[in-house]
């Protein structure tokens, strides 16, 4: 998961994500999501660094923050929900709707 999660902090920015790019940071960030409870502390604040950082860049970066927000969702972490929420309110439907299925997967009854 380092390895991972030091892949993600170099290849998701806003002079890196163009083309290919963009579906390798999707791939990072959805495999981020499939690690146990023991790495969420390294992975969910970078994951939520990340999308707050790609969110700048709202027509570029869809597919990223996209797969981040899968990945929030499912690590489960509590600490990921208010990025999450505030994902709800995205004028990008897909943005809202990730960030719903993500709420939903973290079985949050708030």
């Amino acid at each position: 998961m380092r390895i991972l999660a030091a892949e993600l902090e170099a290849r998701a920015s806003l002079d890196r994500l163009v083309g290919d790019q963009e579906q390798l940071v999707v791939a990072i960030a959805t495999a981020l999501g499939l690690g146990d409870s023991s790495s969420r502390t390294l992975t969910v604040p970078l994951l939520v660094k990340k999308y707050e950082e790609l969110g700048r860049f709202e027509g570029r970066s869809r597919a990223a923050r996209v797969a981040i927000l899968g990945s929030l969702g499912k690590l489960g972490d509590p600490a990921s929900l208010p990025t999450m929420v505030e994902a709800l309110r995205d004028s990008d439907v897909e943005i809202a709707r990730a960030a719903a299925l993500g709420i939903g997967e973290t079985g949050a009854k708030e």
